[in-house]
């Protein structure tokens, strides 16, 4: 195994707690972290393989974790504000779905007809929550 693999080995064990400590208490969301260190340490194997191996590890990583945990929220924040916009109600259903919406409902409806009354009522109070 090359210095380089080796070195990123050894900055695997030493800095990947504190790094993905820091993560944690960014996100307070343990798979988020989890996915943000991983990040970090790929693109300091990246980094590494390029020639461009930081001085001080350590800091390079927290500081990239940092980065990638604001990323992530900006992203995040920005898909929530427009994601309102990408439903929209007011288009009219293609022929092909109110077909098939017909034929659900009266698939329910004959299965529903066939049930006594206590449990047809307890379908539907249990579809309506």
């Amino acid at each position: 195994m090359d210095t380089v693999e080796t070195s990123i080995e050894e900055a695997y064990r030493q800095h990947r707690g504190p790094v993905y400590g820091q993560l944690l208490a960014i996100t307070r969301d343990p798979a988020a972290a989890e996915d943000l260190c991983q990040e970090a340490f790929l693109r300091l194997t990246g980094e590494a393989r390029a020639g461009r191996m930081p001085d001080n590890i350590g800091a390079w990583l927290h500081r990239v974790a940092a980065n990638l945990a604001t990323s992530r929220g900006r992203r995040s924040r920005t898909a929530d504000r427009w994601s309102s916009r990408l439903v929209q109600d007011d288009l009219q259903r293609s022929p092909e779905d109110e077909i098939i919406r017909r034929e659900r409902s009266g698939a329910l409806r004959a299965a529903l007809s066939e049930m006594n009354r206590t449990d047809r009522t307890a379908v539907l109070l249990a579809a309506y929550g």
